[in-house]
């Protein structure tokens, strides 16, 4: 197999798992609430651990680890 059948066929494969949580709570999110996570989660001087409290403050039930997965867009349902 040749790497771009191989960089293909990984591109190809269908999604396994839960989607991610971030994802989930950018969905339940007004406008102005997603920009400022959106523009939080751009921001590096934001670490994941100080996104993490502030969303666990207003109530989601989330860690640092999620955050990081998506900002690397490592994470199911970007």
């Amino acid at each position: 197999m040749t790497l771009a059948a191989a960089l293909q066929a990984h591109k190809a494969a269908p999604q396994r798992g839960p989607r991610c949580k971030v994802c989930v709570i950018l969905g339940t999110l007004n406008a102005k609430d997603r920009a400022a996570l959106d523009a939080a989660m751009a921001d590096a001087s934001f670490t994941s651990v100080a996104i993490s409290a502030a969303l666990q403050a207003e109530g989601y039930d989330i860690g640092p680890q999620p955050l990081q997965r998506h900002r690397r867009g490592d994470c199911r349902g970007v």
